[in-house]
């Protein structure tokens, strides 16, 4: 049975409480007291079975996204040779962020924050594009990326040690990757409206990957380290930063004051989508063979999405209207059922758990890995319901003496509004479930 002690939940309001007085975003506030995550060291976090259960469901909705722009999924090793970096230059660059390392016979490494280097570097070694007639090709990869951050914040928005998923893309031609670039991006809106983000697609620098043309896709927070400036006139969306720098990602007209409107829109970024161009496979001499029998340069994209960032943002985003709970997207909640048994006043002290055992194997048969038993039967009615409610079950079943043989059903919706529903046994309960919530897991 899959319950809060088998699970290692340590979900718990009043550690809440005690967690107020650290100055900490509310967001990871309500991350480490539900349990979800616990910190390791400084900017780096042990992921617990929660975050694992909403990280698996996030990751197949990537890859149904992923799967419909002809991506194919595969794993790059993170332990980089450092010459690679060192080829692209970028060592100089951003060599402070490398985890750098050698190995017994003194050779250097990296562990890698990004792959292009890699990448090129594989497909150009063992000459997976040759001809024209191998192209477009798109890879991608769902794993965990290492970065040395001066200032970790914020748990897991800056951290040193995360989940990314990123893609990489090769073309014949600029206008043909800028096809790919518009499928990405039209992929990411997806996403998003899969997770009902209000994310906001923005101009950005690409200065960082040799990049020609970039865009952002940010979340609207009030913690967000990223100010979004909104050109009204020309419908125009870019981050604060580019604007002192020279970009073909906003015309010129918008540089001046009175055309942007600047209304201080705080965000946090959860991906960036980089046309790079031919940087990464001239340095790597990554070629093919046109259909003229002419040797060219491949056109390349990089596309990342944080995948522990987006936990973490969807924490704060919602922390700004729900401070004391965590509310889900609709079918990504870690755990969708939790039973909550109360102690019995009679002698039969396991009363309810017996009961909670009986609905939770009824229900697990239909809705598996999807139902937690909160055994935790020393605690009081109070407590239980509060912790749950802070988790963000979106639907807990209390057993408890005042309901007789039956049971109550509390209903948490995504726009956090609850609703209470009573039965006088729990036939009509599973009976219930079972016709109201299928589609919502």
């Amino acid at each position: 049975m899959q319950s809060f002690t088998s699970l290692a939940l340590k979900t718990s309001s009043s550690v809440l409480r005690e967690l107020e007085r650290d100055g900490m975003s509310r967001g990871l506030q309500l991350l480490l007291a539900s349990g979800i995550i616990s910190p390791a060291c400084s900017g780096i976090f042990h992921l617990m079975a929660p975050a694992l259960s909403f990280i698996s469901k996030l990751e197949k909705l990537i890859d149904i996204r992923m799967r419909e722009i002809g991506a194919t999924k595969i794993h790059l090793a993170n332990l980089t040779p450092l010459s690679l970096w060192e080829a692209s230059k970028r060592v100089d660059k951003i060599g402070h962020e490398l985890f750098q390392l050698k190995d017994n016979k003194f050779r250097k490494y990296c562990l890698s924050p990004t792959h292009e280097e890699a990448i090129t570097n594989l497909i150009q070694s063992k000459a997976l594009i040759q001809s024209y007639k191998h192209l477009p090709l798109k890879l991608y990869q769902i794993t965990t990326k290492y970065r040395d951050e001066m200032r970790p914040r914020y748990g897991l928005l800056r951290c040193r040690e995360f989940l990314m998923k990123d893609l990489y893309t090769f073309d014949v031609c600029r206008m043909h990757a800028m096809e790919t670039y518009s499928q990405v991006c039209i992929a990411y809106d997806k996403i998003f409206c899969d997770l009902n983000l209000p994310v906001l697609k923005t101009a950005a620098d690409g200065e960082s990957m040799g990049g020609k043309l970039s865009h952002e896709f940010q979340l609207p927070c009030s913690i967000g380290e990223n100010t979004l400036v909104i050109c009204k006139k020309c419908d125009i969306q870019a981050n604060e930063d580019i604007l002192s720098m020279s970009t073909g990602n906003i015309p010129s007209s918008c540089m001046s004051p009175t055309c942007c409107v600047r209304e201080g829109k705080k965000a946090i970024e959860l991906g960036h989508v980089f046309y790079i161009g031919t940087s990464f496979s001239e340095t790597f001499d990554l070629k093919f063979l046109d259909d003229s029998n002419n040797r060219n340069f491949v056109e390349m994209g990089c596309y990342g999405l944080g995948v522990t960032r987006i936990l973490g943002a969807l924490c704060e985003h919602t922390a700004d209207r729900f401070p004391d709970r965590l509310v889900w997207p609709d079918k990504l909640a870690p755990y969708n059922i939790s039973i909550i048994p109360l102690s019995s006043s009679d002698c039969n002290n396991s009363k309810h758990l017996d009961r909670a055992q009986y609905i939770y194997y009824q229900l697990d048969n239909i809705y598996t890995g999807e139902v937690v038993v909160d055994n935790r039967m020393q605690l009081s009615h109070s407590y239980k319901l509060k912790d749950s409610r802070l988790f963000g079950f979106p639907y807990s079943i209390v057993l408890s003496d005042r309901q007789g043989d039956g049971a109550e059903l509390i209903i948490r919706r995504s726009d956090g509004n609850e609703g209470y529903f009573n039965f006088d046994n729990v036939t009509d309960l599973i009976n219930f479930i079972i016709k109201t919530i299928t589609n919502n897991m």
